[in-house]
């Protein structure tokens, strides 16, 4: 067991020092996992506060119009309230940078940006669970998360068709690039001791643009997804009652990873 916690915090660790549109899903069980809170202890204690840390990395978002991958970075997290174990209420704030490549009108432009704040909120809950046996007994949970986040970055660069434009400079005067996410998504996890794997289904729609202003003359790429249907799967491994770290790949829509970790007070 110990060499699996050892694998599991490795991967994390490598997760966060690897740089990277969607968003993460994380386990429809989450409400539930842990029993008890750093500070409010009690047994058959039902509501709690959640801290959940997190690295959002996206190496390719199916998006339309796009040269090549989308490429979006996210670290930060979410924190809210959990109710009677079943409903967790979250806020989401973090950093994030981007970095797109588009053709259109048969011109090539990649947006290249600084980090910038990202934030939204959203929310889990379980619909259904059940005490199972496979081998051993386990606990089957069935799940609901929704959750939008919005992004307002700085932009760096602007290449067209090979030439990079600074900003601010004399020909580009001003940019910037704003992306919002909707998702839900539907969700099974199993819980086996201290691991609980899962895997579902979900639905994004992203909107967004990316504005420039050359001279007097303002250019507009708008956002919209190329897929908007993709799977997750992951796992939680639960270290304490109070503690548990994750790791999460996500396919179809986007290629993506995360991870992070959850504790309860």
């Amino acid at each position: 067991m110990k060499r699996y916690l050892v694998l599991l915090i490795c991967l994390a660790f490598i997760l966060t020092t690897t740089c990277i549109y969607a968003q993460p899903v994380g386990n429809p069980a989450k409400p539930a996992i842990l029993k008890k809170g750093l500070l409010f202890k009690g047994e058959n204690q039902e509501h709690g506060i959640l801290i959940d840390p997190e690295v959002d990395l996206v190496f390719d978002r199916r998006l339309k119009h796009q040269d090549a991958d989308t490429e979006y970075r996210f670290y930060g997290g979410k924190a809210g309230l959990v109710i009677w174990d079943k409903l967790f209420l979250y806020g989401i704030a973090g950093t994030a940078e981007a970095e797109q490549k588009f053709q259109n009108s048969g011109r090539k432009v990649t947006w290249d940006t600084d980090y910038g704040l990202a934030w939204g909120g959203g929310a889990t809950l379980i619909i259904y669970e059940k005490d199972i046996e496979i081998r051993e007994k386990a606990k089957l949970r069935i799940g609901l998360d929704g959750r939008y986040r919005h992004s307002e970055l700085d932009v760096d660069n602007i290449i067209v068709d090979g030439v990079t434009y600074s900003v601010p400079s004399s020909t580009l005067a001003s940019a910037g690039f704003d992306y919002n996410e909707w998702q839900g998504a539907l969700g099974v996890s199993v819980e086996f001791e201290q691991f609980v794997p899962y895997i579902g289904v979900k639905y994004a729609e992203p909107d967004g643009h990316a504005t420039a202003t050359f001279d007097t003359v303002e250019y507009t790429e708008e956002f919209g997804a190329d897929d908007n249907i993709g799977i997750f799967f992951g796992s939680d491994y639960v270290v304490s009652d109070s503690i548990a770290v994750y790791v999460e790949g996500r396919l179809i829509d986007e290629t993506a990873l995360s991870a992070g970790g959850t504790i309860r007070f």
